[in-house]
Order: structure tokens, then C-alpha cells, then sequence
């Protein structure tokens, strides 16, 4: 039976809410409290000027003969006016209103970032990127507290500059890393964030690959991480060759047959090379990209071995099995396609789980945002249950399917269902793309893009994941302690 979970308007989690409201109900009252002095000043100003003007405007009225009910066109110009006028202004108020409640959110978010992560940069960057995802591969440092690891990020620069795909390295503390630690938020050297290691200079671009406007996607191959494929807006797919030498000109090779913009794509993690990718207008195509177009490298470009078309836009896809791949729609609904068959409607508010074995209903689903759609979901490659997921609201969400169905006080429920493990609320814009590290050294890091220029990575703290089983722990290591204190014939003082 399907479940469904309805989360608060409000997306931020309620215990910030609360923390945030206090400290805003303090600064309104703080306001009220200066006003008053001046309130009352123009008030009694105000009465007195009423008063004396009262005294003329009666002469004036006794004095003139037009009817008080009669208005002129001019009048009538005036008030149309400053009813225009105070309609601007109301809606100029309220967006100042509204910039001022999220200066207060994300000023909120960056005191509490301390409590809540263990890892957390917050990077400024030339251009948004509408991709993001860590490459395989870890590089020592001279300190042993550092190590590097690189990302594929992209530019937007809507025609400004030339579009290009860049290899980025970052600097990342190595843990474990403790969970009463406190760290500071603050703007580093090329950064804001916590503080780790020597320097404060933690990233540097080591390659740029000129691409032909933005890169909708971008995804290296499983099977050989220095393959990397690109969604391009002409329709068609790019592939790179992180480990050419010398300076990139452009893409290796070019694979075609999609309609509208080349939206997404997927490695097949099961057969090297093999590649499926979809286009804005309905159409998929399945590319061997490794026996052929690496290979041939036609400059026309390599055309799909298996090509598919349906009505609607499509936003997401990934292979399931060797043969299988999925497809997320714009129609809210979720294709599966047998590529061994001939071939004959995710951008919705649910996020939803489903059995292989019976693919008509979801197993459960949960509903991520009144207002806002999941652009993007990922599984973690080391934590089978946990899932991310994001889309418009500004927010990515974290959540364990192993805890679908748990207790929880009122409290707790106020957050959200048990399943929500952790909401990121660092972004100020839409988010484009998220990215688990694939490293087993980082299994719980995620970086992320949003439309505010900013990378983020991030990593929150491991009571996030593990709390449960330390509890237990803990409530069985007391066990064992009273247990042994009640056996003893008597207590002794340094015990007690």
C-alpha cells in the first residue's frame, strides 16, 4: 500500500525554525521597543497639526459652495495614483520582507553549520554549473590530515565567455573526525567554511576542456574514469579524454540522434562503453561509445545502435541492470526499457520507492515539498538505504529507507518522518546537481551546484548516520553497569 508523508510548508527543519523565529520575534521586538519613542513624538505631532488644520478646513467648507460628494476628475486622477502607488509599494515591501527572511535563514543556517557538519566548503565560483560529480582517485599531501581528490564541474556563462567543462582539486581533511568537535564558519582563503590542514587555500583548476555551450550533464565511465561523457544543448553527447595531453581543443568524439537538447545520461556500470542518453524532445538513444565513436571518431558524429521517442521531456536517467535502463519524466511518470525488445511518462513532489518485482505501485513515498519538484535523486554507493534528493526549494535532502515505518515522539515528528535523516539548507538558489564522493574514504561527503555560483561540500556529522546504533550501545553498556553495581554486596564510593 502506498504511504504517504506530508511535510510542513516551511522546508527548513522545525528545531531551526523554532531557533531562527526566537531570534527574529527578539529583533521585532527590539525594533518595537526604539519605534515607540518616535511613534509617540509624530503622534502628538500629528494631533496637534489635525487640530489646526480642522479650524481652517471648516471656514474653508462653510465658505464654498461645492458639494463635499462632488469629486473632480483631477481628485479622482490622485487617488487612482496613490492606489498605484500603494500598491508598488506594498509589493515592494514584501519583497524586501522576503530578502530579509532569507539574509535571516542563511545567517541562521551558517551559526548552526557547527553543530551540524563535520565537513562543510562553501566555494564561490566564476559561473554556475549545472553538473557536478567526484572523480575517482586520491592524492596524498605533505600532512597526513589532507589528502586531494578531484571534480567535474561546468560553466554557464549564457554566451559571455566560451562554455567549458572543468577538472577541479580539492583539499579534504581525512578523518575520523569527532563528534563534539566545534567548528568555525568563516571565509577562508578561497572559501568559506571550516578550517583543516595548513592552508586556507583548498582548490585549483588542473584542466579545462572547451565545450560548446553549457553542459546540461556530465558523467565519467565506471569502467575508465578518464572517459568522460557530456550532455550538450545541440543534442548531441561529447566524450573527453581526461588523460590526453597537452592542451584540450575539444571533444574526442560526438554522438548523435537526439531531438532538442541532450538533457541526461547514464554509463552502463554492468558493460564497458555503453551509454544511454536522452534528449529534451522525447528521444533516447543506447551509444557503444567505446567500440565505435572512440574508436572511428567520425566527425559527423557516431549515430545510437538503439534509438526510443516518447511525448514528453525527459529529466533523468540510469541503468537498472545490463539490459535495462529507467527514464524519469516531466509527465510524473517513471519508463522502463528492455533493450534486448523492440521498442514500442521525474519531475514531480513525490519521491517514490518502488520493488522490482512489481513496478505498479510504490512501495512508499514521501512527499518532499508542497511547492517544489525533485529535480535529481542518487543512492549512496556505501549506504544502500540512504538517498538524496533536491530540486528548487534551495534544499537536499538526505533520507534512510531502513527507517520507513519507526516511532518517533512529537517532537522528532515535527522534523519529519523517521526516514529524514538531514536537510543541507546552505544553497540560496536552485539546485542543479548533487553528488555522493565515490570514495570508500568519504562515504557519507556530498558536493553540490545551485544557481548561486556556489559549489558546495559538505559532510554532516556521523551522529547523522550512526546515532541509533550508538544509543543502543550506550543504553546497553549502562545495562551492564547497573547490572554489575546491583550484584556487588555493597557499593563502593568511587562508584557512586
Amino acid at each position: 500500500m502506498e504511504s504517504k508523508v506530508k511535510f510542513a510548508e516551511d522546508p527548513r527543519p522545525p528545531k531551526l525554525q523554532r531557533t531562527e523565529d526566537a531570534a527574529a520575534d527578539a529583533a521585532t521586538a527590539a525594533a518595537a521597543s526604539e519605534a515607540e519613542p518616535q511613534a509617540a513624538a509624530a503622534a502628538t505631532a500629528t494631533k496637534t497639526e489635525d487640530s489646526s488644520s480642522s479650524n481652517v478646513e471648516d471656514k474653508e467648507a462653510s465658505s464654498s459652495p461645492t458639494n463635499a460628494s462632488t469629486l473632480s476628475p483631477s481628485s479622482t486622477n490622485s487617488s487612482s495614483s496613490n492606489s498605484n502607488s500603494n500598491s508598488s509599494s506594498s509589493s515592494s515591501s514584501k519583497k524586501e520582507l522576503e530578502a530579509a527572511w532569507e539574509e535571516t535563514e542563511y545567517n541562521n543556517w551558517r551559526v548552526n553549520s557547527q553543530v551540524l557538519y563535520d565537513v562543510l566548503l562553501n566555494v564561490p565560483l566564476d559561473w554556475p554549473s549545472l553538473t557536478v560529480q567526484w572523480l575517482p582517485g586520491i592524492t596524498p599531501c605533505s600532512t597526513s590530515s589532507v589528502v586531494k581528490q578531484r571534480l567535474l564541474l561546468g560553466t554557464h556563462t549564457s554566451g559571455e565567455e566560451p562554455d567549458a567543462l572543468i577538472v577541479m582539486q580539492v583539499e579534504l581533511p581525512v578523518g575520523p573526525f569527532d563528534d563534539q568537535q566545534t567548528n568555525e564558519y568563516k571565509e577562508r582563503g578561497d572559501y568559506e567554511g571550516f578550517h583543516y590542514g595548513l592552508s586556507s587555500y583548498k582548490l585549483k583548476v588542473v584542466k579545462r576542456l572547451p565545450h560548446p555551450r553549457e553542459s546540461n550533464c556530465a558523467r565519467y565511465m565506471p569502467q575508465r574514469p578518464a572517459i568522460v561523457a557530456s550532455c550538450a544543448v545541440d543534442g548531441r553527447v561529447l566524450l573527453y579524454n581526461l588523460e590526453a595531453e597537452g592542451v584540450c581543443e575539444g571533444p574526442e568524439a560526438a554522438l548523435v540522434g537526439n531531438k532538442g537538447e541532450a538533457t541526461c545520461l547514464s554509463w552502463n556500470p554492468n558493460r564497458e562503453g555503453q551509454i544511454v542518453a536522452c534528449g529534451s524532445e522525447g528521444s533516447w538513444a543506447v551509444y557503444d561509445a567505446a567500440a565505435t565513436a572512440l574508436k572511428e571518431k567520425s566527425p559527423d558524429g557516431t549515430p545510437g545502435s538503439r534509438v526510443g521517442e516518447r511525448s514528453a521531456r525527459f529529466n533523468s536517467c540510469c541503468w537498472a541492470a545490463a539490459d535495462v535502463f529507467l527514464i524519469a519524466q516531466e509527465d510524473s511518470i517513471v519508463s522502463l526499457w528492455d533493450i534486448r525488445q523492440d521498442t514500442s511518462k521525474p519531475s514531480g513532489e513525490m519521491l517514490n520507492l518502488y520493488d522490482w518485482r512489481r513496478l505498479d505501485i510504490p512501495l512508499h513515498a514521501v512527499e518532499a515539498s508542497t511547492d517544489h519538484g525533485v529535480s535529481f535523486s542518487s543512492f549512496s554507493s556505501f549506504l544502500p538505504s540512504v538517498c538524496l534528493s533536491g530540486g528548487n526549494n534551495k534544499f537536499i535532502s538526505l533520507w534512510d529507507f531502513n527507517r520507513v515505518g519507526e516511532e518517533q515522539d512529537p517532537e522528532d515528528a515535527e522534523d519529519g518522518p523517521p526516514e529524514l535523516l538531514f536537510t543541507h539548507g546552505g544553497h540560496r538558489a536552485d539546485i542543479y546537481d548533487a553528488s555522493w564522493n565515490c570514495e570508500e574514504r568519504f562515504p557519507q561527503m556530498v558536493a553540490s551546484v545551485a544557481n548561486d555560483n556556489r559549489l558546495h561540500i559538505w559532510q554532516p556529522k556521523s551522529s547523522v548516520f550512526f546515532e541509533s546504533d550508538s544509543e543502543e550501545e550506550e543504553d546497553a553498556d549502562q545495562l551492564e553497569v547497573l547490572w554489575i553495581l546491583y550484584s556487588l554486596p555493597f557499593v563502593p564510593k568511587s562508584l557512586i
